[in-house]
């Protein structure tokens, strides 16, 4: 059975959109201060990078609350490499 994957990954300018913040807030407070791998990616072989627009949104939404990390428990719960055992 294959998983479903809800977590949509945008570049920046879909993500300044989406939010309706300016592009130091990104760099400031989502690249600055939220984990690399889980809300934002570097792609491998390239400079390009790609945000996690669902757990942005939901940080946005509920900051660094219990709720939030079960959002970010999830996320991690649903990548392929959660199943290795």
């Amino acid at each position: 059975m294959t998983k479903s994957y809800p977590w949509r990954t945008v570049r920046l300018a879909v993500l300044l959109n989406a939010i309706g913040v300016s592009q130091d807030f990104v760099g400031y407070e989502i690249r600055g201060k939220r984990q690399e791998g889980i809300y934002w990616f570097r792609t491998p072989g390239s400079n390009k990078i790609l945000y996690n627009l669902s757990l942005i949104r939901d940080w946005l939404a509920n900051g660094d609350c219990p709720a939030h990390q079960k959002a970010v428990k999830r996320y991690l719960a649903s990548l392929p490499s959660s199943d290795v055992a």
